[in-house]
């Protein structure tokens, strides 16, 4: 398959930044068990009863993933044990869904993620080079999308954050590209932070929801470090969850595209990091977004789900 970065001059990386906290150590394992993931193709937000040509079998080289196609949606599930812990040499869901009627049109997508856990960091990672085209769309009515779905999970053995430090949630997301005549493109990110020996209530979030809708050129950063569970520690073999979805959405007349990055960029990557410094409150305005996800995500129900579901609704 084609590399999306190569389908236009839109790339899209991100990365957790530590440059401005030194990072202090704690033990935390990967509860692969209790974990998953999901990477879904959305070829038409607009009309999900349209059919399109599905030319793609699973992929060879992933024989043990199970690859869902449908008239909507083309997604592959990813069991926790099978999870990498390091960036897939190759993706775990690559695809093109051609709509033919009335007018030719194309969508594309490829997307691959992963965990990795170190004595300072929890995050999930996503493959350089995924994301999400849409070109010569007249026959799409609405966006294309490439959504990713984790539910990750670590047992927190010796607590978070190591004692006397300050626990964040670190992102950055530095996106170039361009929007196409007629078009958009749109970053959302909603995940949510979970432990059970605290509270049945999320203790963290990270919100994100961006439009870029003029035609062009996109230069934009978001970035930072937040506060994570107010700066209080979680305790000692406790159970920490992060679920959510992060999803790239194009629209054009012509053709839009939004990735992560291509070969000369680092992966993409979001989460927890343990401080040794203060991190700064930053004003609410600065960390949450009123986001529309619910809808998007609710089109996703065909997929089999588990209480994660229930939390991102």
């Amino acid at each position: 398959m084609q590399k999306l970065s190569s389908i236009g001059p839109f790339t899209v990386f991100a990365m957790i930044v530590c440059a401005n906290y030194s990072l202090a150590s704690g033990t935390y394992t990967f509860n692969s068990a209790a974990s998953s993931a999901t990477v879904t193709q959305i070829s038409d937000l607009a009309n999900p009863s349209t059919n399109y040509v599905l030319p793609l079998p699973t992929p060879a080289n992933l024989p043990e993933l199970q690859q869902v196609i449908g008239s909507l949606e083309t997604y592959t599930q990813i069991p926790g044990p099978l999870i990498p812990t390091s960036s897939p040499g190759a993706y775990q869901l690559s695809s093109t869904l051609n709509q033919i009627n009335p007018t030719p049109s194309s969508n594309t997508v490829a997307g691959g993620v992963y965990s990795v856990t170190n004595p300072n960091q929890m995050f999930a990672g996503f493959k350089a080079g995924s994301g999400v085209s849409q070109s010569a769309a007249w026959s799409f009515g609405g966006s294309s999308a490439l959504n990713y779905h984790v539910d990750f999970n670590w047992t927190l053995v010796t607590g978070f954050p190591a004692i006397g430090n300050f626990p964040g949630i670190s992102y950055q997301f530095p996106l170039l590209g361009t929007v196409g005549v007629g078009g958009n493109c749109r970053f959302i990110t909603a995940l949510s932070f979970y432990d059970p020996a605290v509270s049945p209530n999320p203790i963290g979030s990270l919100n994100i929801n961006d439009l870029f809708n003029t035609p062009g050129l996109i230069n934009a950063t978001i970035s930072g470090t937040i506060v994570f569970n107010d700066g209080n520690p979680l305790p000692k073999g406790s159970n920490l969850e992060m679920v959510g979805d992060v999803l790239f959405k194009a629209k054009a007349d012509d053709a839009s595209t939004l990735s992560i990055g291509d070969s000369s960029n680092d992966d993409a990557t979001v989460g927890l990091i343990d401080s040794t410094t203060p991190i700064p409150v930053p004003e609410p305005s600065s960390i949450a977004l009123a986001l529309p996800v619910a809808v998007l995500l609710g089109l996703f129900s065909r997929r089999p789900s588990n209480r994660s579901a229930r939390r991102t609704q």
